[in-house]
């Protein structure tokens, strides 16, 4: 299925981390980059302690605490400590998902024939909305999907602040669909 695809190809992009980070901008994160707005969020999320036992949720409030209070511009690495709680790597693929899902509502608004479109579109698509969002797309990327010209989409798909690993891989999702005459 091609949200289980997108999943794979977010998490080669965006290593997943199973600890509370922040990103760029001060946010509390976990895994891909999913922000945790609000302490309470971070407690209904299954941590645990670096023994496997289950962290409470205060555990959890207090750690979300520690991280949300540290200076940012780090890397994630730089926020954990020996006894940061961890996020199971079962969760953390259910969280990208769940993200993934509110990208595919997304984009079958902007794109109403979304759910026709081949596999290997949709997972550029999904990872474009994930990564950058829709906003960042071109008015000739977003024709050319509109028109499903997979051909002009893969000419048009190049996004700023992305790698070029990441952009060719994309591109590549589109050039994969056969052209039909």
């Amino acid at each position: 299925m091609y949200l289980d695809e997108a999943v794979i190809a977010i998490s080669r992009f965006d290593d997943p981390v199973a600890w509370m980070y922040l990103d760029r901008q001060g946010f509390v994160c976990i895994g891909a980059h999913q922000r945790i707005l609000q302490p309470e969020v971070a407690a209904s999320l299954p941590f645990q302690r670096w023994t496997a036992a289950t962290a409470t949720r205060e555990e959890i409030k207090n750690e979300f605490e520690r991280v949300k209070q540290m200076r940012v511009g780090y890397l994630p690495s730089a926020y954990r400590r020996s006894d940061s709680l961890l996020l199971p790597k079962t969760a953390i693929c259910k969280i990208l998902r769940e993200s993934l899902v509110a990208c595919a509502v997304t984009l079958s608004a902007s794109f109403p024939d979304f759910d026709s479109f081949p596999d290997s579109v949709k997972v550029a698509l999904l990872d474009i909305c994930y990564d950058t969002g829709l906003s960042q797309m071109s008015e000739e990327m977003i024709d050319a999907v509109r028109k499903q010209n997979w051909a002009a989409a893969a000419w048009a798909c190049r996004r700023e602040n992305v790698t070029r690993e990441r952009n060719l891989w994309a591109k590549q999702q589109f050039q994969e669909v056969p052209v039909t005459v």
